[in-house]
């Protein structure tokens, strides 16, 4: 997972550090870099459901012990932190990601009115 995200920064940070006034070539470079954000987030996903499981799980477990709702799911949130983070980290990744594309469209509507 560490991989993955790492190799989610780096995109990131490439698309940032684009021109302001992008090219033809930037949107080639764009493109790349969609699909192999694409890919990322898509593997990233897999870890999301593996800690949206063991969240839940600790949900069940704690509310099957007559536990207030409410109460569970603030021990559920401390025992599986992850899930939240991951869930942030998916939901910004795929903010960058629309971004990217919206950039990526605007580069062609400009491209066919040269």
């Amino acid at each position: 997972m560490i991989r993955i995200l790492n190799n989610i920064s780096k995109i990131i940070l490439d698309y940032q550090e684009l021109k302001d006034r992008l090219e033809f070539d930037e949107g080639f470079k764009i493109q790349l870099m969609l699909k192999d954000l694409s890919s990322n987030l898509f593997f990233l996903q897999e870890h999301l459901t593996n800690e949206r499981e063991r969240y839940y799980n600790h949900l069940k477990v704690n509310i099957k012990d007559n536990m207030a709702v409410s109460r569970a799911e603030v021990l559920a949130k401390a025992d599986v932190p992850e899930y939240d983070k991951l869930k942030q980290i998916v939901r910004r990744a795929n903010s960058c990601f629309e971004a990217m594309r919206s950039n990526q469209s605007f580069i062609k509507e400009d491209l066919k009115h040269k």
